[in-house]
């Protein structure tokens, strides 16, 4: 049976922009809760953020920062886990969305891209300032109550890969065949017989990665690989102030030299330990690199994981068992 459109209906699919008025009850969780949130004392606090202490104009070339929106994208993001483009999408379609965030009549909107942007700028800062003011809101309601609220905090190791002995030895390895291409570059003969031994390492190490697969084998691979570290560092030590091949380097490379030739030592008679006594040596060394060049401390040359930098630090306990401390914790 054929139907017949009358002048009155539309469809869905027409081009064109709809325009709906739609009626929000004062008592919606998100009016409720814009409401509660002093918006221009919470954008003062953003600006120093964002701009004061980074050292940025706020008149960034007339990108004027919609701040408003993007203080109301970050609370929602953080409140109902939404990811950018679905944030993207809401503040589009979602009217107590568009609300909260200022867009009382304006068509206006923000898109993902500048919403990751703007959480990469607001920082740890800025999520601390923002899980205070909603703390505060919580409790002016009452929300904070212990008849209301159940809390439970859990240690979690960081998803970091802990650092092996072959990977601390191979990490040795990647510096030296680095610092031999540096001494060439300035004309001069590279550290002695380290072509060979770098050749001869990749063999074991590749080895060790897809063939050793008993403990047995794994040893075996390893005491090789001790002795050829051992070797490349021997060879190493007669790059020494004084000499040439050592003067003639920029002088953060002389200090790898001096630093490697302190430590690398170290790190090898711990492998020994363990190879002998199966335990993990005390202060166990875990990373070549001083915590003052990863940003993690003022001065001092604790061994820590690069990937921990902005998540936990590893340290080895005396009882060789790891454990994790908080960023900016130097000992």
């Amino acid at each position: 049976m054929a139907i017949k459109n009358s002048p009155m209906q539309y469809s869905l699919f027409e081009l064109g922009i709809w325009r709906i008025i739609v009626s929000i009850e004062p008592t919606h969780r998100l009016a409720v809760l814009c409401r509660s949130i002093p918006w221009e004392e919470l954008m003062e606090k953003a600006i120093a953020i964002l701009y004061d202490e980074q050292g940025i104009d706020q008149d960034t070339a007339g990108r004027k920062l919609d701040l408003r929106a993007h203080l109301g994208a970050y609370i929602l993001q953080t409140v109902h886990g939404w990811t950018d483009r679905w944030t993207e999408e809401m503040l589009r379609m979602y009217v107590p969305a568009r609300i909260f965030c200022g867009y009382l009549e304006s068509m206006g909107s923000i898109d993902h891209t500048s919403i990751e942007e703007f959480r990469n700028r607001f920082g740890t800062k800025g999520a601390q300032l923002i899980t205070e003011e909603v703390m505060r809101i919580a409790k002016e309601f009452g929300f904070t109550r212990g008849d209301d609220v159940d809390m439970d905090s859990t240690i979690q190791e960081a998803g970091i890969t802990h650092p092996t002995e072959m990977k601390l030895m191979g990490h040795l390895m990647r510096r030296l065949k680095r610092l031999n291409e540096e001494i060439k570059k300035m004309g001069q003969k590279g550290i002695q017989g380290i072509g060979n031994i770098l050749k001869s390492f990749s063999k074991i190490s590749t080895e060790y990665r897809f063939f050793a697969k008993t403990k047995e084998k794994k040893v075996a691979l390893t005491k090789k690989a001790v002795g050829l570290s051992a070797e490349a560092l021997s060879a190493l030590s007669k790059i020494l102030p004084g000499t040439k091949k050592f003067d003639v380097l920029k002088g953060r490379h002389q200090e790898e030299i001096l630093r490697f030739l302190d430590l690398g030592p170290k790190l090898l008679s711990q492998i020994v330990y363990w190879l002998k006594t199966g335990k993990v040596a005390k202060d166990k060394t875990l990373v070549l690199s001083e915590a003052k060049d990863l940003g993690l401390c003022g001065s001092g040359s604790r061994l820590v994981s690069p990937r921990a930098k902005s998540e936990n630090l590893w340290n080895s306990g005396e009882n060789g068992s790891s454990m994790l401390t908080p960023v900016g914790m130097c000992f």
